[in-house]
């Protein structure tokens, strides 16, 4: 890798080393894992409207090709043959500069032999272009056995999302569409500013820039405000800039990454180029490497795994997932079981305390996960590089610069001689980062999750023998369970973990979860699935389990949203004939396997309350409760009904009061809905039920017979069932045109508007 100098700092010219990927066979599919919400208001920046404009322009030797210049861009030169030692030059401000040599990667790429090496084109590193309005390429070379020359120009406007992501967007609104991208005037440019911009650590309490602490900078922002932090997180190292937040259109990767066993080392390495580019003009330089790299040169993807700013700032390079050794292309021959790591700009002095912070957390956070001393050395054997021959055995320290495998400066005198400190301060980190392995597909549902924010750090190894062949490991603030039927999963701790634990884990009646924790619910609830159920938490209630038919029927209702509310009881068996019933908020849900599961509220649960529950005359619930007119309702229990209305009340209805009530047309008849309760210990053992329109009697001699209007009231002045009528022996019926009514005494006709009533 080249380094570069004066140019730059006139021009704001970011040059890149050559990154070049693999191609190999696609690794093994993680396990499917259902993916959390993000949660408060720290959501992935959605950057999918980045746009990439490509312009390719065709050159001859000898020739000079002028480009016009709008936003920032990244452009590169390629060829077939001979290099053809391309220069350019910008023109800034109406002035062109002067004439300075394209960049030729060297000890970057692919593998010698691979598949992607043989048909990957030649060319230069790609440059960043950020302030000038043209640019100019010729080639030096003239007698060169070069072919195919081609200019290529990969331009992308800033997006609201790269200054919502870069630390410093506070102060640089986003532009139109129409605006181009020129560096702020007083951007800062020395090692002091960087450090007067930077953000605090996550737990420190100094004051920042922008006049607001870290606890501020962490809490949740507006949706139009800039937030110093992205969604994205991985364990041991926390959040850094996903692909997706800084726009990588995917479908220009070429193959499936391959990976290795295990990452042994890390290799530090600069971009080369300037060092003055802003925060917020990053992402779109990230975007046009990558077009450049696919689509000009022909790889697969870019080379580096992860990339760093002098603010300070991560991003993730190569895709493929940091739960796996992804093999790069950032130091050919040595890419199989490195972790390849890149600061943007040119180091021949000391990089930014930002930045090498940012070295120093990545290096701890791989140490840690791979399980080696960063401090100590490795043997690791050469693919083919531009220093080692392939399959020579070079030791090496487990972080390394480029330079020790390469014949390149990168990267830099001023960070490489840095390496040895950074080395020492990534050790001292390492315990912090991971004190257990944290493997497999709980490893992976850990970094998944933001585990080291979620749960906190590994207490304990693994643990296998579980229910089922499952799996489980703990953490400071929980554990995750695997099982194969389900995948992993973690449980939190507080009170659902611990009605969890109560139930014994996957032994118990809930078996492994098969989601996270879900908040947001009504009234700031929250809830969890399991195996057999699910567990509800609020403020108000508790926490509690509910699964089987009554969670069914509490679902029908519409759960927490519905009329029931929470449950606020475990469910509890025992009742007569094998039945359960669980409480909530809104009323109770009773079961039987007779009867099925059936809520019940309101009035109409106090009235079946009075009459005794399941052990009293009407029994369970066989249906849900029905609207009838009036706003009236209605439930049916195993031995009889239960009506409510407005007007009357909730009432019990059974027997041959409710057969006769039933004959009249319920509470759409004359008689209309129940108003009291069923009254017994009448005279000769007899009993009533008042109506809104009149009253039903019944006797062991007579059965149930309905009386209202004139011919009850008549009945009423003669002593009702203890005057010498007695009961009535029929309902009302015709005679001769004459409404009439029989009792046991005699009979009562309604003729002439009058009651007349005739005693046998």
């Amino acid at each position: 890798m080249v380094s570069w100098t004066s140019a730059f700092t006139m021009t704001s010219l970011v040059a890149a080393s050559v990154l070049i990927a693999p191609m190999a066979q696609a690794a093994d599919p993680l396990p499917k894992l259902e993916l959390p919400s993000y949660s408060g208001n720290v959501q992935p920046v959605d950057n999918s409207d980045a746009e990439v404009h490509r312009l390719t322009e065709s050159a001859e030797l000898g020739e000079t090709v002028s480009v016009d210049l709008d936003a920032t861009s990244v452009v590169g030169v390629t060829w077939d043959g001979d290099d053809p030692k391309s220069e350019y030059r910008v023109k800034i401000g109406g002035e062109w500069q002067a004439w300075e040599q394209m960049p030729v990667e060297d000890g970057a790429g692919p593998e010698p032999g691979s598949t992607e090496a043989e048909q990957a084109k030649d060319g230069t590193e790609p440059l960043a272009v950020t302030d000038a309005e043209q640019i100019e390429f010729r080639a030096e070379n003239a007698k060169a056995d070069t072919t195919d020359i081609r200019i290529e120009v990969f331009s992308t406007e800033k997006t609201s999302a790269d200054v919502e992501i870069a630390r410093d967007s506070g102060t640089e609104p986003a532009p139109t569409p129409s605006e181009p991208i020129l560096p702020s005037p007083d951007a800062p440019t020395e090692d002091n500013e960087l450090e007067e911009r930077r953000a605090p650590e996550l737990g420190s309490t100094s004051n920042n820039s922008y006049g607001e602490t870290a606890d501020t900078l962490a809490q949740p922002v507006a949706p139009d405000a800039a937030s110093v932090y992205t969604a994205a997180s991985t364990t041991g190292l926390g959040r850094y800039t996903s692909r997706a937040e800084w726009g990588a259109n995917e479908s220009k990767v070429r193959c499936s990454p391959s990976t290795a066993s295990e990452n042994r080392a890390v290799t530090i390495h600069h971009t080369a180029g300037s060092n003055s580019y802003s925060e917020s003009e990053v992402p779109g330089i990230l975007r046009g490497y990558l077009e450049y790299h696919t689509s000009g040169r022909g790889w697969c993807d870019l080379g580096y795994n992860m990339l760093v700013d002098k603010f300070g700032n991560i991003y993730e390079g190569r895709a493929g997932g940091f739960d796996k050794a992804v093999v790069g292309a950032h130091a050919g021959g040595f890419n199989t079981g490195t972790f390849g790591v890149s600061v943007m700009g040119t180091y021949s002095s000391s990089p930014s305390t930002a930045a090498l912070d940012a070295l120093e957390k990545i290096i701890a956070w791989q140490s840690a996960t791979w399980g080696y001393d960063p401090t100590a050395k490795v043997t690791l054997t050469s693919g083919g590089s531009t220093r080692y021959a392939s399959g020579q055995k070079v030791s090496l320290h487990r972080v390394f610069g480029h330079r020790d495998v390469s014949t390149t400066e990168c990267p830099g005198n001023g960070l490489y001689d840095k390496l040895s400190s950074l080395r020492s301060e990534g050790k001292k980190q390492q315990d912090s980062v991971l004190p257990f392995d944290v493997p497999g597909p709980i490893g992976a549902h850990y970094r998944a999750i933001d585990g080291t924010n979620v749960l906190g750090m590994p207490t304990s190894s693994q643990h296998g023998g579980l229910r089922n062949g499952g799996r489980y490991q703990s953490f400071e603030r929980g554990d995750i369970h695997w099982s194969e039927s389900f995948g992993a999963h973690s449980t939190q701790a507080g009170p659902i973990r611990n009605l969890w634990k109560a139930q014994k884990f996957e032994n118990g009646r809930l078996g492994y979860p098969k989601t996270e924790q879900h908040g947001g619910l009504r009234n700031d609830g929250s809830y969890q699935s399991f195996e057999g159920g699910d567990v509800h938490w609020s403020d108000a209630t508790g926490a509690h389990a509910t699964w089987g038919d009554i969670r069914v029927t509490w679902g029908a209702h519409g759960y927490e949203n519905g009329k029931l509310g929470y449950p606020t009881s475990r469910e509890h068996d025992g009742l007569r004939n094998g039945g359960a019933y669980q409480s909530f908020q809104g009323g109770d849900i009773h079961w039987t396997s007779a009867t099925g599961a059936h809520a019940t509220w309101g009035g109409i649960r106090t009235e079946w309350a009075r009459t005794g529950f399941e052990n009293g005359s009407l029994g369970y619930p066989t249906s849900r409760e029905h609207q009838l007119r009036d706003r009236g309702a209605y439930q049916s229990f195993e031995e009889g009904d239960i009506h409510y209305s407005p007007a009357t009340g909730a009432n019990a209805t059974r027997g041959a009061i409710r057969e006769t009530w039933g004959d009249t047309g319920y509470e759409n008849g004359k008689l209309g809905y129940p108003k009291t309760r069923e009254h017994t210990g009448l005279h000769k053992g007899g009993a009533y039920q008042g109506f809104q329109g009149g009253d039903i009697h019944w006797s062991p001699d007579t059965g149930a017979h309905a009386t209202w209007g004139g011919i009850r009231s008549a009945w009423g002045k003669t002593g009702w069932e203890k005057g010498k009528l007695g009961y009535p022996t029929s309902n009302e019926y015709k005679k001769n045109g004459v409404t009439r009514q029989d009792f046991q005494g005699g009979y009562i006709e309604w003729r002439d508007s009058k009651a007349h009533v005739v005693y046998r």
